[in-house]
């Protein structure tokens, strides 16, 4: 539990820096990003729709609906990616199980095993670029 609250501590620090980083070295332009509205989907593999919110360097932030019983292929993340699931769940491997609510790191230079969805989920990612 501890260890969970210090995980949590240490990406709050992180987001709240990184907008204040951005705040001051970027003129303000504010971006809204609904996950109703249909506009802003794409279809970047079978299975697979993306919504970018953000783009910047090599980090991007974005939301990612996967159909029941697809498969996304295992992959070496080049900076660390954040996955937040939304809704559904999700298995990344043999070992991790994600479900509506949970939180998982890919830290830089790590590599998991393909990914698999039985239900169907939808992902906040912020990180490699997807797909």
């Amino acid at each position: 539990m501890k260890d969970d609250q210090a995980l949590l501590a240490r990406v709050k620090a992180r987001v709240m820096k990184a907008i204040r980083e951005q705040a001051t070295s970027r003129p303000a332009n504010p971006q809204v990003v609904r996950l109703g509205d249909a506009a802003g989907w794409e279809t970047v593999a079978a299975g697979i729709e993306r919504k970018m919110f953000w783009s910047a360097d090599e980090v991007r932030s974005c939301l990612v609906r996967v159909a029941p019983g697809t498969t996304v292929p295992g992959h070496l993340h080049e900076v660390d990616e954040e996955c937040l699931v939304l809704a559904g769940s999700c298995r990344i491997g043999p070992d991790i199980e994600l479900r509506t609510g949970d939180f998982h790191v890919g830290r830089r230079g790590t590599w998991h095993g393909d990914a698999y969805t039985e239900t169907g989920a939808t992902l906040y990612l912020r990180g490699s670029p997807v797909l």
